[in-house]
């Protein structure tokens, strides 16, 4: 085993540090990753991006939902929406909105698994106690997850529109029957407590809002534990992770600033918008133009990794005509 052999990654202890990780990548990247990813805050990482992914369905579904019946009511005001000749319009946008319904409340109790699973895997303090407080025993989440049960196993529910008239106008709501939902003898004590104290029907505007913004609520707090009591895993992790990105982004600007832009003589205020978004580019703008000032901020901005050294952004100089 060579000097260098001695200190990749994979053949040393850890901590690891940044040249390190740059030799290792340069020696096998596939390998390197591997590695990385085998950290313990790697796992940890990967499984809490696909919660987060989870909650963004569901949240996502619930917005879709709630978009759908606020078009309805838009729509209900234009002239002619009630008339027979736009029967269509009305249906398609009533199956939108029940198809909001069975999508929101489907994606609702994945996410109470997918959360399960995750807190199994990694232990997450009161988080039992959080649970019990703010879902298993609150008839609001029991109706949710009673309404799942629902439409996945028996039948679509029908929420029906109704207008109600006052000094300020019309206005129109969705909502399911509480006698068509108790005819199903599926629900539990505290989901029938939830429809009992909605005789004149569950309003499924209402329902969502809520329902959303306790989950996001939860999961605000729940990420927040997961950083707290894990912080050591996740920092060690996403340094490493970091550093390997750093190498590879590094190496492709090298390739393109040597074998494209300087060969091509092509000049790079010409593709800053390709990199740089409207807000940032007029910051650039206000700045001397070709300064050294003006190059070193629209590299702060790109370089996301911290991936340019000095001889990278000597090169940079070069290619924007800048004197150090």
């Amino acid at each position: 085993m060579s000097n260098k052999d001695e200190i990749l990654i994979w053949n040393v202890a850890r901590p690891w540090n940044e040249d390190q990780i740059k030799l290792s990548t340069f020696k096998n990247a596939e390998r390197t990753l591997e590695t990385i990813e085998s950290l313990a805050g790697g796992k940890l990482f990967s499984e809490l991006e696909s919660l987060r992914l989870s909650l963004r369905v569901f949240l996502d579904a619930t917005h879709d939902l709630l978009s759908s019946i606020n078009l309805f009511k838009s729509e209900s005001e234009s002239l002619g929406f009630w008339d027979r000749p736009r029967r269509i319009d009305f249906e398609r946008l009533e199956v939108r909105i029940q198809r909001g319904i069975f999508s929101a409340t489907m994606a609702a109790m994945a996410l109470v698994d997918h959360t399960r699973i995750f807190s199994n895997d990694f232990s997450v303090e009161d988080y039992q106690e959080k649970v019990n407080e703010g879902f298993s025993k609150n008839p609001l989440h029991r109706f949710i997850q009673g309404l799942r049960n629902y439409t996945t196993h028996v039948r679509i529910t029908k929420s029906n529109w109704v207008t109600k008239s006052s000094k300020e106008g019309r206005s129109v709501f969705f909502l399911l029957s509480a006698a068509d939902l108790k005819k199903w003898d599926g629900w539990d004590a505290l989901s029938k407590s939830y429809i009992d104290s909605n005789p004149e029907g569950v309003n499924v505007e209402q329902l969502f809002q809520d329902y959303s913004n306790k989950v996001k609520s939860f999961h605000d707090w729940f990420r927040y534990k997961v950083w707290e009591s894990r912080s050591k895993e996740l920092s060690e992790y996403l340094a490493c992770k970091r550093a390997y990105k750093a190498v590879n982004v590094g190496s492709i600007w090298n390739i393109l600033l040597s074998q494209v832009f300087h060969r091509e003589g092509i000049d790079p205020y010409m593709y800053l918008d390709r990199y740089l978004s409207d807000n940032e580019i007029e910051e650039i703008l206000s700045l001397p133009f070709r300064s050294k000032s003006q190059v070193d901020r629209i590299i702060e901005l790109v370089d996301e990794y911290g991936f340019c050294d000095k001889e990278l952004r000597s090169a940079v100089y070069k290619l924007f005509g800048v004197t150090p």
